[in-house]
This record gives structure tokens, sequence and C-alpha cells, in this order.
């Protein structure tokens, strides 16, 4: 095999992994485990409790901070943003197979701002509770959802608690973005390299839209 059927081949490989219905898998699993926190917590909380020193104007005070957040929230807010990045970038790859059939994602979805990502949907209002849920998540995927501090003190942010509000949010946009996908590529799809989506079934969806 020469060098350039090898670079043919990986594409093919690598787009084969980057269709559609590839991220909508992935969020999938994503959504299924941050529910399973959610449904396991027994109303579980943890006490965040923490004193310190603060400078103002020149004066050291003593400072103390505690609340109450439940137990699960950082892993959910991880989980659910996750699949929430994976469901918006297979439909914006859906809609432009050019995102990935050069063997490289291309850069409009190398990114964690569900916020940016969401607003390139096409023809897809979000409500206020979805963007916030948006808003929060991307904050929480590169920093407080996996780790105690950032990578420098000036990034320094308040972790948000999960509310059930919130995580309404989630699951509204979460549901109609993945009906949205599915009828969009549920007749099939094509990359234009060699790798296709043959028809999907989903009864829950082709159910209601005959």
């Amino acid at each position: 095999m020469d060098e350039e059927d090898k670079r043919r081949n990986e594409i093919v490989f690598f787009v084969k992994d980057a269709m559609p219905d590839s991220w909508r898998s992935c969020a999938s699993e994503l959504h299924r485990s941050a529910e399973l926190l959610w449904n396991d917590k027994d109303n579980e909380l943890r006490l965040e409790a923490a004193e310190f020193h603060e400078i103002k104007d020149g004066k050291l005070i003593n400072r103390s901070q505690s609340r109450m957040v439940y137990s699960v929230s950082r892993s959910y807010f991880l989980l659910a943003g996750f699949a929430l990045e994976n469901l918006i970038k297979g439909y914006l790859v859906a809609c432009d197979p050019t995102l990935i059939n050069h063997g490289v994602l291309g850069k409009e979805i190398k990114t964690h701002e569900l916020s940016r990502l969401a607003r390139k949907i096409e023809d897809f209002k979000i409500s206020k509770n979805e963007l916030d849920f948006c808003c929060i998540a991307e904050k929480a995927i590169p920093y407080w959802g996996r780790y105690p501090v950032p990578l420098i003190s000036s990034q320094v942010a308040p972790e948000v608690g999960l509310t059930d509000e919130l995580r309404q949010g989630f699951l509204s946009f979460y549901d109609r973005l993945d009906e949205k996908l599915y009828m969009k590529i549920r007749n099939g799809w094509d990359s234009g390299v060699g790798a296709k989506l043959e028809k999907l079934t989903a009864k829950k969806y082709d159910s209601r839209n005959g």
C-alpha cells in the first residue's frame, strides 16, 4: 500500500467514526449516565465550607463560606455537558460533512463552548433555561466539573450547584435536538468520501413524524 492509499484509508476510517450517528450514540450514553447519577442521588447533599483570608484596601479580612449542593452536581454537569456537546456537533456534522471529511475536525467545532455551538443550529430556538444550562456546563467541562482548580489563579470561578430547573433545561434541549438530528439523518447520510449512513429507525420519533 502506497502512502496516498494509506492516507485515504485513514480519512475514511476517521470519517466512519465521526459520522452524525456516532456523535448521537456517544451523546445518548452520556445522557443516560448523567440521569443514572441523578436518579441515584437519594437527595444526598454535600456541605462545602471554607474559611480564608482576603485582602481589601490593604487590610486582612477573615471570610467564611458554606453551602449545600447535590453530591452529584459536578459530575452531572460534566456528563450532561458532554452529552449536549456530542449531540450539537453531530447535528452540525450532519449539516456540513466538510467538518470531518478531510480527516480532521473542522475548527468551527473544536470547542467546548456549548452556547456558541448551539447558536449554529439552524431553525432551533433555544429557551433561556436551556441557554443557562449551556453557559454553566461549558465552564464545568474544562474546569470545575473535573478539577478543583483551573490552570491559573486568574481563572478561578465559583462552581454552580445543580438544580432541578437547570436539569430540566438540559433535558429539554437534549430531547428536542436529538429528535431534530434523528430526522436529519433517518433516511441516510453521505460523507462524500466513502462512508455512509443507511436508513435509521427510532419508534419514538417515527411514530409521530410519519
